[in-house]
């Protein structure tokens, strides 16, 4: 039997149901820790721990995925909590700065943090996802621009998609491009990059401009 729907009860219904993600994606969440000491202002970095499955070794901030019912500010604090030991009243969250997409589909949402000198001497790495972290002056990033790597990333492997079923000709059909951009920081022997190094970048571009 067909159902006739009333615009009334498509409100009805969507009054019920609320909105819901079409494609869903991962989503995280990071803190950008910033602490004074000696008149001097200094973020402060993790090194994934080498035996973890993904990107072992590689240099980026506290966080981690969300939690069932968990807001990015909450994900924010509680896995910096967890990573390095500290409790909530060790940092502050202070703003929202930034949020990015990566070619997975993972959404990253940054927040940033202002560190208590004394929590430095508190911190206890996890050592399932932490091997060290290590702080860099502010000044540095503001100073020295990154070496940017560039590449034109356009829509692949699309041989097999069904053209014919809704008229287009594959030969003229333009799917389009993006440029990628990674920023790239070498400071000592750490080399930060990568989603981390795009948000230090875009934060001491902001900075740069009140310098």
């Amino acid at each position: 039997m067909k159902k006739l729907f009333s615009i009334g009860d498509i409100e009805n219904i969507l009054d019920s149901r609320g909105p819901i993600k079409v494609q869903k994606y991962n989503t995280f969440a990071v803190m950008m820790p910033l602490v004074e000491m000696d008149d001097e202002t200094y973020m402060l970095f993790e090194l994934r721990a080498k035996h973890m499955k993904s990107q072992p070794g590689e240099v980026c901030f506290p966080g981690g995925k969300l939690e069932e019912g968990e807001t990015a500010l909450e994900c924010a604090v509680r896995e910096t909590c967890e990573e390095l030991g500290l409790s909530s009243d060790d940092f502050e969250i202070t703003h929202q700065i930034d949020s990015n997409k990566n070619a997975s589909g993972m959404i990253i949402h940054c927040f940033l943090g202002k560190l208590k000198r004394e929590a430095l001497d508190k911190i206890v790495l996890s050592e399932d996802e932490v091997d060290e972290v290590f702080l860099v002056p502010l000044s540095y990033f503001i100073e020295n621009e990154p070496f940017v790597w560039t590449e034109t990333v356009g829509v692949r492997n699309l041989d097999t998609f069904p053209y014919e079923m809704i008229g287009l000709d594959e030969n003229n059909y333009n799917w389009g491009d993006r440029v990628m951009e990674v920023p790239i920081y070498n400071y000592g022997n750490y080399c930060i990059w990568g989603l981390t190094g795009r948000f230090v970048n875009n934060f001491s571009k902001m900075l740069r401009e009140y310098a």
